[in-house]
């Protein structure tokens, strides 16, 4: 891969005018090459930072087909092991704005929701002290954002008005 292709994928896969799969194509090759040479140090720092900076506002606008492979990505990158709170700082803050930005637009919300599941999923498998002191951040700066959406679906639930079907 050279410098500056994930740039270009990232780009393409932006472009709703793009064949949906070629955009699917795009999101897998995206997927496996930041897959393989993340941690080798393959991308120069201006283009790490343009993937971090593009990543969320990318997922949250595919279609799903190239969301599911944005997010696997996503995991990728927010990895055990990886210093990934370290050097994506603005990811939490990020992602408290997006549910918060959703407020009672439950695709939305269920989309912001998503994207943070995949980002705290790899907590649940336990282990190293780094997950307990990533955990730690995380629960820290994302908790009053998830209590909030947390309590909006409870009064939605207990509200009469709430249709079953939500």
């Amino acid at each position: 891969d050279q410098a500056g292709f994930s740039i270009a994928l990232i780009r393409l896969l932006e472009n709703d005018s793009v064949d949906p799969g070629a955009r699917l194509a795009a999101s897998i090759y995206f997927k496996n090459a930041l897959k393989r040479h993340w941690g080798d140090d393959a991308f120069p720092d201006d283009e790490r930072k343009a993937i971090k900076e593009g990543l969320l506002p990318l997922i949250f606008r595919s279609p799903k087909p190239v969301r599911l492979q944005l997010l696997a990505t996503l995991e990728e990158l927010t990895r055990p092991g990886s210093a990934w709170l370290a050097e994506w700082p603005n990811l939490l803050p990020a992602l408290s704005q997006s549910v918060t930005e959703a407020g009672s637009d439950i695709r939305l919300q269920t989309q912001a929701m998503e994207v943070v599941h995949t980002v705290f999923k790899h907590f649940r498998r336990g282990g190293a002290s780094s997950i307990v002191r990533d955990s730690r951040c995380c629960s820290e700066s994302f908790g009053p954002c998830h209590l909030e959406v947390w309590k909006h679906a409870c009064e939605r639930l207990l509200s009469p008005q709430c249709p079953l079907e939500q």
